[in-house]
């Protein structure tokens, strides 16, 4: 992902700028809160709260994993709806012209 190369060009350039902890954090905190995202957003705002109470980091490589994760559930379930909606259409003009 882009961020990901982005961060990495950072921490090359100067490895102290951002932690792989702060850099995970900024990755929720600018995450779109609506939409189909807004499950995800929540799961990993919360996920920013339990690591803090267990005084723990979070990596950005995890919250990657989750985007890529959900990116492609989106995009699996977009491809089914457009899919399920060319059959509802072609069955509906079928039946038109019965």
């Amino acid at each position: 992902m882009d961020m990901q190369r982005m961060y990495n060009e950072l921490t090359d350039a100067n490895p102290t700028m951002m932690s792989d902890n702060e850099f995970a954090r900024h990755l929720i905190t600018m995450m779109p809160r609506d939409g189909d995202w807004r499950y995800l957003a929540s799961e990993l705002a919360q996920e920013i709260l339990k690591a803090d109470q267990e005084k723990r980091p979070l990596s950005s490589k995890w919250v990657m994993e989750k985007l890529r994760d959900e990116d492609d559930r989106q995009r699996r379930y977009n491809s089914f709806d457009r899919e399920a909606s060319v059959l509802m259409t072609a069955r509906t003009e079928a039946m038109r012209s019965a």
